[in-house]
């Protein structure tokens, strides 16, 4: 019986010897390639593991059917917004997102043909309308076109903008966790829109 015990406590004292060795991190960690590879395919986008000096100023984008200044710290990526990514009406998008404070604009141009007769129609319009009591309903001119606006000042701010210039309907959204800063960021890109 004791050759059996102490057959017992050696096994359990290799086990716990052998569980401590390999519960111990490799000193060199993972590689940045493998934890780069691993955060972009989680984010969606290229990802940005090493601290990078920020951009001042505005920048702009040039798109084909629209084009508009923004913040140059802004990091770009390709979202796909499910609702539009197997659209085959989707004519251009583009998405940014800003760490510090943090901000997250969606840009989307879509093929009308006729279909809306104005951004009222939409289905995004006719929602915000519905729920009057959280959004607050502005009328906009941008660069001579009339548009609609909406605006959520709660718990998940937002500041989205629609528009149906030359059978094309543009929507323009900007999230984030500040409205002041939401507010501040959609005067910038408003201001500076050209629809092409």
């Amino acid at each position: 019986m004791k050759k059996w015990i102490v057959i017992l406590v050696l096994v359990l004292v290799a086990g716990g010897v052998g569980f401590f060795y390999l519960s111990i991190p490799p000193k060199d960690g993972l590689s940045t390639d493998f934890k780069e590879k691993a955060v972009s395919k989680l984010l969606g986008r290229k990802a940005q593991l090493d601290e990078v000096k920020e951009q001042e100023g505005n920048t702009s984008y040039k798109g084909k059917y629209i084009s508009f200044e923004y913040p140059a710290k802004a990091t770009i990526y390709t979202y796909k917004d499910p609702s539009f990514a197997s659209s085959s009406a989707l004519l251009e998008d583009f998405s940014f997102d800003i760490r510090k404070p943090r901000l997250v604009l969606n840009m989307a141009v879509l093929r009308n043909n006729g279909r809306y007769k104005s951004v009222d129609d939409d289905p995004g319009v006719m929602f915000r309308k519905n729920a009057s009591g959280q959004y607050k309903e502005v009328a906009i001119l941008v660069d001579g076109q009339k548009g609609r606006v909406f605006e959520r000042n709660d718990s998940t701010p937002e500041k989205t903008g629609f528009f149906l210039v030359h059978d094309r309907f543009y929507t323009i959204s900007i999230t984030g966790t500040i409205f002041t800063e939401i507010k501040s960021l959609s005067e910038v890109i408003f201001k500076s829109i050209k629809f092409k």
